[in-house]
């Protein structure tokens, strides 16, 4: 491997690890906007099952298909007055799919649909994040550290990006090559 290679390796090992850190340092602030979002958005697919539910009450006859619609709406709304979690949305996803096949979500399944997929990765934000961010590539070729570490001494650089990177090498290699931590 190159030494050019090997350096922007490690560069962007760097600005994934500056990318952890930032995130990690605004979490709070991040968080409550996320909250916000997310039960504005809980609320609206809430608003839309409550409504398909007055309307499938009202409606006079009685057939067992119905029976399980009603019983799928109600899922779907305990699921969603919950936490928001990832099973919880893919439970009251798949409660509101069962209704889809009667004329009664038609015109917002699209709507809803996209509103699932917001929630979904919304709610799993950290998990992408932190798996977007892994190095754990960068140590299963030996050179690549000791090129980095040389070319960092050699051009006197920055000691406290050298302590960071050290610190997460050294995690790493204690720990093992197949760990996701952060440091």
């Amino acid at each position: 491997m190159g030494k050019a290679l090997a350096l922007n390796l490690c560069k962007l090992m760097e600005l994934l690890k500056g990318i952890l850190s930032i995130f990690n340092r605004h979490q709070m602030a991040i968080s409550k906007c996320l909250n916000h979002s997310l039960q504005k958005m809980v609320a609206h697919i809430l608003n839309v099952v409550l409504k398909k539910k007055k309307d499938l009450i009202r409606e006079k006859s009685c057939t067992e298909s119905q029976v399980d619609s009603y019983s799928s709406l109600v899922l779907a709304e305990q699921m969603l007055f919950g936490a928001c979690t990832v099973d919880r949305l893919l439970l009251s996803r798949l409660a509101l799919t069962i209704t889809n096949h009667i004329p009664l979500l038609y015109g917002e399944s699209n709507e809803l649909a996209k509103y699932y997929n917001k929630l979904l990765i919304s709610s799993s934000l950290m998990e992408n994040i932190q798996e977007a961010t892994t190095c754990h590539f960068l140590y299963r070729e030996r050179q690549i550290l000791s090129i980095y570490l040389k070319h960092l001494m050699d051009c006197q650089s920055d000691l406290t990006r050298l302590q960071v990177n050290i610190l997460y090498i050294f995690i790493v290699k204690r720990v093992g090559h197949n760990c996701f931590l952060t440091w």
